[in-house]
């Protein structure tokens, strides 16, 4: 196998288990929002507080941020108001319920986490962390 189909297989892998996830945090969670929208609100909760900023992490354009945004809010997750230095600009926050919800997430996406290290040996922990440390060091470095 070649460098670039082990690649590919890896990618496929990594989508396969990031959409299992997020179905199994749904499910636990009961709620109807997407993994787009749930990165939105972790993207929030980290302080990432204007749109484009948000569009910019997430590699999205603008409208298709706000078209996201206009749901979060509609599901009364989040809120904007106007800032201060910028009447043109609205700053973005979670509210108490998107709170709720990302802590539901958070500990739903740890609890299946868990039970998915739990299927590894400790060697193969350590592995595992030692790969996605040389992974997460590489990227902050790019």
């Amino acid at each position: 196998m070649t460098r670039d189909s082990k690649i590919d297989e890896l990618f496929s892998v990594f989508l396969q288990f990031k959409r299992h996830i997020h179905r199994q945090i749904a499910l636990q969670t009961q709620d109807n929002i997407s993994v787009a929208q749930a990165e939105i609100l972790v993207a929030i909760a980290r302080g990432m507080t204007r749109l484009r900023d948000i569009a910019k992490a997430q590699n999205i354009t603008p409208s298709a941020a706000t078209q996201q945004l206009k749901l979060l809010q509609a599901a009364q997750l989040v809120e904007s108001v106007e800032s201060s230095e910028d009447r043109r600009e609205n700053l973005l926050s979670l509210t108490p319920k998107g709170q709720e919800l990302l802590q539901q997430h958070r500990a739903a996406m740890k609890e299946h986490l868990r039970d998915y290290i739990n299927r590894l040996d400790d060697e193969e922990i350590e592995q595992f962390t030692t790969i996605m440390k040389k992974m997460i060091h590489t990227e902050k470095e790019a």
